[in-house]
């Protein structure tokens, strides 16, 4: 049987009572599904000390393709590409246990900066066939989108499997509403629509999945 992605979204967090990766990668799904490429979708806690544990559980519940996980980011009105993680936990606003790190570490005595190993142009490549607005990014952030890119990193390339996470854009409308509850959630009115949002998350497991051997 062939392996799936693991596709990862977050649930609410801070300013964001919804957080629309759980529609992005609920739709990315199916339609991955659709066209024969299998899936196991999962949303995570936005809780830094729950993290490792689940990728681990997720990962002991059988062989995977690959990771693709996916954060929610008022910052760009286009879809990130992140190309590292850093091990650095830096929050400006507590996570959902109400943690709040300083200037920490994600994992004592390991690298301190993890690139993915991922074909970044041809994922560029994909997303420009597709005419999805997008950039690579070198930041993707010190909160729990870096951590569950990190931890991701740490677990898949020993296995010689991608790890890759992309920053997505909020929903039509939905920044202004967390710009009314946190003046800091958001930079603007930025959005992508739903459909576009999910084109990207297939184009790029595509990509991703097409460079992975399948089976076993």
């Amino acid at each position: 049987m062939d392996r799936p992605l693991l596709l990862m979204g977050y649930g609410a967090f801070g300013a964001w009572e919804h957080n629309s990766t759980v529609d992005v990668t609920a739709q990315a799904a199916v339609e991955l599904q659709r066209s024969g490429i299998p899936v196991r979708r999962h949303i995570a806690d936005v809780s830094l000390a729950r993290l490792p544990q689940l990728l681990d559980r997720l990962l002991d519940e059988g062989p995977v393709a690959g990771i693709l996980a996916t954060g929610l980011s008022g910052r760009s009105a286009d879809v990130e590409v992140e190309c590292r993680a850093l091990n650095r936990a830096h929050f400006t606003f507590p996570d959902i246990d109400g943690y709040l790190a300083e200037d920490g570490v994600l994992l004592d005595g390991a690298a301190s900066i993890l690139e993915t190993h991922s074909d970044v142009a041809a994922l560029s490549s994909a997303l420009s066939a597709a005419g999805i607005a997008h950039r690579l990014s070198t930041d993707a952030g010190t909160y729990l989108c870096n951590a569950m890119y990190f931890h991701s990193l740490l677990r898949m390339q020993p296995r010689g499997l991608p790890a890759l996470f992309l920053h997505l854009p909020p929903l039509p409308g939905a920044a202004l509403k967390a710009l009314e509850r946190n003046p800091r959630a958001a930079v603007g009115d930025v959005s992508m629509p739903l459909e576009v949002q999910v084109a990207a998350v297939v184009a790029v497991a595509t990509t991703l999945v097409g460079r992975v051997p399948q089976g076993g």
